[in-house]
C-alpha cells in the first residue's frame, strides 16, 4: 500500500460511482476528473444527460427569467446565492452542461456586460454591508471579475493562455 492510500484509508470512488438521485453531478464529476474520462465518453455524456434532467440542474435553469437572468436583469452578483453570476456557478458545480441553450444566454448576457479591457463593474454598493467599503459601484470590480472569470472557467469559455501565461 502506498503512502496515498494509506492517507485515504479506502478508496471512496465506487461509492461515488454508485447512482445517487440527490446528486447525481457526483458521478459525472468522478467519471470525468477522477477517473480521467474524455467528455465524449458514453459513461460521462451519460451521466452528465443524468444532471440535466432531474435534481437541483433543471429546477434552476426553470427559474432562468428568458433574456438570460436570475432574480433580476444583469449578470449581477446580488442577491448572494441566486443571482446570475451565482446561479452560473452553482449551474457549473454541479455538472450543467454549458451548451444548454439556457447556459449559452447566461453566458452572453455576463459577456456582453464587460467593459472594453475585459472587465466587470460592481453593479450595486456593499456601503453598510461591510466593515469596509471595498470598491466603488459603477467602477470596474477585481472581485466582480474574477467571480465572472471563475464561472467562465469553469464552464470552459476562459482562453487556455490566459490561465497559463496571464496575457490577454
Amino acid at each position: 500500500m502506498d503512502g496515498r492510500q494509506t492517507q485515504l484509508k479506502a478508496n471512496p470512488l465506487p461509492w461515488l460511482l454508485e447512482p445517487d438521485p440527490a446528486n447525481l453531478g457526483i458521478r459525472y464529476f468522478a467519471r470525468r476528473d477522477l477517473l480521467g474520462r474524455p467528455a465524449d465518453d458514453p459513461e460521462v455524456e451519460a451521466a452528465q444527460a443524468e444532471v440535466m434532467k432531474t435534481g437541483p440542474v433543471p429546477v434552476i435553469l426553470d427559474a432562468q427569467a428568458t433574456e438570460g437572468y436570475w432574480v433580476k436583469p444583469g449578470p449581477g452578483y446580488s442577491p448572494k446565492y441566486q443571482s446570475t453570476l451565482w446561479s452560473l456557478l452553482f449551474l457549473a458545480q454541479l455538472g450543467c452542461d454549458g451548451r444548454d441553450e439556457r447556459m449559452r444566454r447566461a453566458v452572453e448576457l455576463v459577456l456582453s456586460k464587460r467593459d472594453g479591457q475585459g472587465r466587470w463593474p460592481l453593479e450595486y454598493s456593499y456601503s453598510g454591508k461591510l466593515w469596509v467599503d471595498v470598491e466603488k459601484k459603477g467602477k470596474p470590480s477585481k472581485w466582480v471579475t474574477l467571480r465572472a472569470l471563475r464561472v467562465l472557467n469553469r464552464l470552459g469559455k476562459v482562453p487556455h493562455e490566459w490561465l497559463t501565461t496571464g496575457a490577454a
